[in-house]
C-alpha cells in the first residue's frame, strides 16, 4: 500500500523520473506519517474524518514547502 500511495503522489505532483532523492524521502516520510495518523484516528475516533483529511493535506504541503518544492493547487 505504501508504495502505491507514494507512486500516486509522484504522479499527482508530475515529478520527473527519476524522482529527486529529497522529494522521494519527503514523500515516503509523509506516507509513513499519514499511515500512523490514520491508525491513531481509527483507534481513538476523537476527531472528525474531515479534520484528519485536512491535516494530512496541510502536513504534506508543509513538508513540500520545507524542501522548497512547488505546492500544487
Amino acid at each position: 500500500v505504501e508504495e502505491t500511495v507514494y507512486e500516486l503522489l509522484v504522479e499527482g505532483l508530475d515529478e520527473p523520473e527519476p524522482v529527486d532523492p529529497l522529494v522521494r524521502m519527503t514523500l515516503k516520510c509523509w506516507v509513513a506519517a499519514a499511515q500512523t495518523g490514520v491508525l491513531d484516528w481509527l483507534k481513538h475516533r476523537d476527531m472528525e474524518r474531515a479534520e484528519i483529511e485536512r491535516q494530512l493535506i496541510v502536513q504534506l504541503g508543509a513538508l513540500l514547502m520545507a524542501i522548497g518544492h512547488e505546492i500544487p493547487v
